[in-house]
This record gives structure tokens, sequence and C-alpha cells, in this order.
């Protein structure tokens, strides 16, 4: 019978996770799976060695203090590798952590893949030696990152990005507005500050404010939605918004419905982060923004080896897309780009070069290819088990 450990950190990766396991077990029902998980991994029928839930931490001051439970943690996916003996590992995303446990699952005899890798191309070069003490293969979501790490020393494969699979299909302009109240035939302008609180309050007032500079440019031609993340707390939401001023803006809808919003606007003010892939993905223009604390900023400047801050311009390699840096993403420089992207001509400019960026990331099945690693490696831990 042969076993796998998956490991993942957040909620994201728990979708990425459910996804490998229906691959393979599609192939081989017998699989014996445990992992670290939530409600995806649960409901593919695993065994929770634990729920991830309260493991995703943010920022130095985050890790630090998980450091005791992470420890917890890690004792108990140890003792379940001690008793379970599985062949392969599967860790996904979560750098901080899986770097540090990978190289001892790799001591116990366990073939470990990284799949979702952290992005060291992009800050941190010294942690590529973690990585090779971690991985016997890592598994990469991003087309430039095959030839980097095989630049390096480690194996590496491109297996598509699962955020092609999983994206929901695009909503017209038309159908949105019928269920949102909304007039299709005006522009519509999609702001997404992003789902957690510091991004919240970074960034809502400043796109709020380029709304409001906006709607006066061109007065009777604009129409704004605003996403909002499910898994933020009415009353934190509502008393960002109010003192925002998105109570004054009366073509202001705030919806729940990111990815419909996303695909349907014409322009997209978003945070620096998944949704720049996302909106690639659906063609939608955007102006990408990052504004943070400035000892994080100041930090993020020293680590960074790449010149953007947005996934299409770093797979395209070059700006692409405008990026507004800390005190760039104010109202007045957010409004000014939008109205350059307003220009049809700009506008269709832009849309051609996403199209473009889109093409190497959109023919992948990754669930398939990364469960083709783990038999692959699988099947090579079994043949040296017996050799001994």
């Amino acid at each position: 019978m042969r076993r796998l450990l998956v490991l993942t950190g957040d909620h994201s990766a728990d979708a990425h996770a459910a996804g490998l396991i229906a691959a393979l077990r599609e192939r081989d029902p017998a699989w014996q799976i445990g992992g670290v998980g939530g409600v995806a991994m649960a409901a593919a029928g695993i065994e929770l060695i634990s729920d991830h839930r309260d493991m995703n931490v943010i920022g130095p001051g985050g890790v630090v203090k998980a450091v005791p439970s992470h420890w917890g943690l890690a004792r108990r996916i140890l003792a379940w590798v001690d008793q379970n003996k599985p062949d392969v590992a599967v860790v996904i995303d979560y750098g901080v952590f899986h770097l540090w446990l990978a190289p001892k699952l790799r001591a116990r005899g366990v073939k470990v893949l990284y799949f979702i890798p952290p992005q060291i191309w992009a800050s941190r070069p010294w942690r590529l030696k973690k990585l090779r003490r971690a991985a016997d293969e890592v598994l990469c979501i991003l087309p430039f990152e095959q030839d980097f790490y095989r630049r390096n020393g480690i194996p590496a494969t491109f297996v598509g990005n699962p955020i092609v699979a999983r994206l929901p299909a695009p909503v017209s302009k038309a159908d949105l507005a019928a269920r949102h109240g909304l007039d299709p035939t005006r522009t519509l302008i999609g702001l997404f500050p992003g789902s957690r609180r510091m991004e919240i309050n970074q960034l809502l007032h400043a796109q709020i404010g380029a709304a409001r500079l906006l709607e006066q440019r061109f007065p009777g031609r604009l129409q704004f939605g605003l996403s909002k993340a499910q898994n933020l707390k009415d009353g934190f939401f509502d008393q960002a918004f109010a003192r925002a001023g998105g109570k004054q803006l009366p073509e202001l809808k705030v919806l729940e419905q990111s990815h419909a919003l996303l695909s349907a606007c014409d322009v997209a003010l978003v945070k620096s982060g998944t949704v720049t892939l996302e909106a690639t993905l659906y063609r939608t223009p955007m102006i990408v923004m990052y504004r943070g604390p400035w000892y994080a900023y100041l930090l993020a400047r020293v680590l960074m080896t790449v010149q953007h801050i947005s996934l299409p311009n770093n797979l395209a390699g070059r700006r692409l897309v405008p990026e507004l840096w800390q005190r760039e993403a104010n109202a007045t420089r957010i409004a000014d780009e939008a109205a350059t992207l307003l220009d049809p001509a700009n506008h269709a400019r832009m849309q051609a070069d996403l199209a473009t960026v889109a093409a190497q990331l959109a023919d992948a099945d990754t669930p398939q290819r990364v469960a083709d690693a783990v038999v692959r490696l699988s099947e090579g831990a079994g043949s040296r088990a017996m050799s001994r």
C-alpha cells in the first residue's frame, strides 16, 4: 500500500491539496493519505493530523508568536511519519515552516516534493540552500521558475498553475449588472483592496478616494464595484468603509462576488498578490498597488531581487501594468493611472499584453501533473526500499 503525507498551511493550499488527492485516488483508491489541512482535505477523506486554520501567520511578529504551536505541530507530524512510514511527502507553500520541517522528513527516508515553493527568485536568495536540503524535487507554478531552480542545482518541473483550473468562468458586465442593479452601458471600475485587515486599512481609503476623483473627471460615465472578501467581519469592514468615505459615493456597490467583479469590470484597482494573476487570466486591465507599514516596506525593498511586485510584470519581464508602491499608492496617482487606461487604445493594448502572458499558464492540468510526480517518486522509493 502506498502512503502519502500532504502538508498545507492555508485555505488556498488546502484546495490545491484536495485536487491532488482526487487525482491520485482516481488512479488508485488504495492510497493511504494523512496530512495537515482544512475543510477540503477533510472532505477528501484523508487522516487529518491537524487542522491548519490556526497556522497561517503574517509578518515577523506573527512568526515569533507561532513558534510554540508550530513546534508542537512538527512533533505530531513526525510521530505520524514514524508510525505510518509514508513513501512521499508533498509540502505546499508555507515556506518558513516547511523549509524547516522537510529536511527532518528526508532524514526519515521520506521523499519530499515541494509544490508551490517560496518565491526565492523574488527575494532572500540564501533560501536556495534551505530548499536544496528540503526537497527532492520542486514543482513550480510559474514557467520561469523551472529554469531558475535548475540553474541553481535543484530538480524542478513546471506543472502549470492551479489557479487556471480553479478560476471561475468569467461573467459579462451585462450579467453582473442584472444581478446587482448596475448599468451595463457605463464603464465599471473594480476596487480590490484585499482580504486582510492590514490591506484594508492601508488601501481602501486610497482606492475610494481615487473613485471619487474619477467620478469628478468623468461625470455620469462611471460606476464602481468594491470587492468585499467573505472572511472579513461585517463590523470591521463597515467601519473601514465609512472611514474611507464609501457612503459618499452613490455609484459604488459593495459586492462579495470577487471573481465575477474582476472578470466583468473594465479596469481593476488591485492590491499586489494572487489577484494580479487572476486579473491576467481574465484579461482585465489593472493598476497594482502596495502599501504597508514602513518597516515592512523597507525590509521588502532590501530583500527583493526583482524589479516588479506584480506577477504579470514578472512573467512578462517588463512593466506591463502600472505598479504604485507605498506613497505612490495615493488617490491622485491611482486616478491618473486609471484615467490613462480608460483611453480605448491603451485599454486594448493592455488586454492584448495580458492575453500573451496568460497563454503561458493556460493549458496545464496541474493536479494530474503533481500526481504524476508523486507516483514517480513513490515508485523510486519503493524500489530502493526493496533493494535494501
